[in-house]
């Protein structure tokens, strides 16, 4: 399954995670409002490429269930899919899931 990634591509969408996660980290107090805005930052990353392998639905499993272990807040959906299956990621989108999601 990560054969579908280059070694380059790899070490980009870790460094991509990570940076995610200490930018949400610093940005909200909510756990919610944290997932959110990092799977958002998260998915925004990538190039098509990128985002079609990703999208791919255990690799995708496999990355939503490295976010939600760093945020104390369980959302049931992976919102890391419908991030990257919606055409815009902006801060609509992200305001949008936070009303969803968040109480």
């Amino acid at each position: 399954m990560l054969s579908l990634f280059k070694k380059h591509e790899l070490d980009a969408i870790n460094e991509a995670l990570n940076r995610s996660i200490e930018k949400a980290h610093q940005a909200f107090k909510c756990e919610c409002e944290k997932l959110c805005l990092c799977t958002c930052l998260f998915g925004n990353y990538f190039s098509n490429k990128l985002t079609k392998a990703l999208s791919y639905n255990k690799i995708c499993e496999i990355l939503w269930i490295k976010i939600k272990e760093e945020f104390d807040y369980e959302i049931k959906d992976n919102l890391l899919s419908i991030v990257l299956n919606n055409s815009s990621i902006d801060r609509e989108l992200f305001e949008k899931l936070k009303n969803i999601y968040c109480e």
